[in-house]
């Protein structure tokens, strides 16, 4: 129930942004969007993270949010140069799987983002093999043992003719 008014809460927010004048317009600045750094890529439920970015303008009030589900975990607010740095902790029933941190003001005058790759505590970050990996690689042996028999076929059928030839001529 907290969950959805708090859905409800950003949604009604970011529509009644939608109507002011942002602040980026009334300065000449352009809205800020693209990367976000993490100082780990693939972290565990519950650990401690640092988050940090650039926006175009200083004192930029920002919420910094875990997707899915889309839950506010800091906030930060923009230094004299725009940039910004504060630690964050993910969530300790964040499901596992990749996951969009996604730092954004009110007005929307700054939306940085960043994937993560959220694990097991002490596991390793899955890299794309599979299960199957001992299969494929039994199957790689077999065609390689099967390519080597057919190559010594080949010779000494090759050995063959030329002895034929030789006892021809």
């Amino acid at each position: 129930m907290r969950r959805w008014l708090a859905v409800i809460a950003l949604g009604l927010g970011a529509a009644a942004a939608g109507f002011a004048t942002p602040a980026f317009a009334q300065q000449g600045y352009a809205p800020t969007t693209g990367g976000l750094t993490v100082s780990k890529s693939s972290p565990a439920p519950g650990e401690t993270i640092t988050v940090s970015g650039k926006c175009q303008a200083p004192g930029i009030a920002l919420d910094i949010a875990i997707t899915p589900p889309g839950t506010v975990i800091g906030h930060a607010v923009t230094g004299s140069d725009g940039s910004f740095s504060t630690n964050v902790t993910i969530p300790a029933n964040q499901p596992l799987g990749v996951a969009t941190i996604i730092a954004v003001d009110a007005a929307r005058t700054c939306v940085l983002t960043a994937q993560v790759n959220v694990t097991k505590a002490g596991s390793l970050a899955f890299t794309g093999s599979s299960n199957s990996t001992g299969t494929i690689v039994g199957v790689a042996i077999v065609l390689v043992v099967l390519g080597a028999l057919l190559l010594v076929v080949a010779k000494r059928r090759a050995r063959r003719s030329e002895a034929r030839e030789r006892v021809r001529a």
